[in-house]
């Protein structure tokens, strides 16, 4: 038989039982309500460290421009002087093995280790508009300020995106690739030619592909599209 002084240790134990399971259900509770901001917060800190990370391509790209008569690079296939300025850092005043050429939202390739991005750096996260801005002297640009030099880029942009070091102005449903690519939620991260850095938004949020064209489809990337399907710094030129 239970006595009463044993009954009300057992009544005190459910209780502080239930006030430990109410409190634990707050906690998740709360949990679940912070994470998503905390998310939020997370990705909008690499959003803002990309945007460092082409400012300081910018500074690269400048120190570049004066040492060759304000002609951007040749950037060919058997010469791709872009990847391999960024390789040795000859024109940045970091080391060649910085992270400073991946976005950390470019996870097929931050995911590797470091030596092996540097092994192979056609794989960077931000792709240089090669298609029409190479060997291109800036001073003939009348649209600078909406000219895209550099911008975040995707080789591949099924469900395991990944950047490239050269981007083009032609739609992913051509069949053709890489684009530029939102990878902080909407916002893709682009180099002008002018020098500033800003950001430019998809109207969706879809993933993968969608993500992608719509940059595309709804001009946002700035310039005229003529044809060849490049980005036309001229504005009033047709290629």
């Amino acid at each position: 038989m239970m006595t009463g002084k044993t009954q009300r240790t057992e009544k005190e134990t459910l209780f502080t039982l239930i006030e430990l399971l109410i409190v634990i259900s707050i906690i998740l509770i709360l949990a679940s309500l912070l994470l998503p901001s905390l998310k939020k917060g997370r990705d909008k800190s690499y959003q803002v460290s990309c945007t460092s990370n082409l400012k300081q391509l910018s500074l690269a790209v400048n120190f570049y421009l004066t040492a060759n008569d304000d002609v951007l690079f040749e950037d060919t296939a058997a010469n791709p002087e872009y990847y391999n300025m960024l390789i040795w850092g000859k024109f940045l005043p970091v080391n060649h093995d910085s992270n400073l050429w991946w976005c950390r939202k470019d996870e097929a390739n931050i995911s590797k280790p470091l030596k092996d991005r540097i092994a192979n750096m056609h794989y960077i996260s931000y792709g240089f508009n090669s298609a029409y801005l190479r060997q291109y002297k800036i001073s003939r640009s009348h649209v600078p300020s909406t000219t895209v030099l550099i911008a975040e880029s995707a080789a591949s942009t099924d469900t395991y995106p990944i950047g490239f070091y050269h981007v083009i102005s032609r739609l992913m449903n051509e069949g053709v690739n890489p684009i530029a690519y939102p990878y902080h939620e909407r916002a893709c991260n682009v180099l002008w030619l002018d020098g500033h850095v800003q950001a430019v938004m998809s109207d969706v949020m879809a993933p993968y592909t969608a993500r992608g064209t719509n940059l595309y489809t709804t001009g946002k990337l700035g310039s005229y599209w003529v044809a060849p399907n490049r980005w036309n710094p001229n504005q009033n030129q047709v290629q």
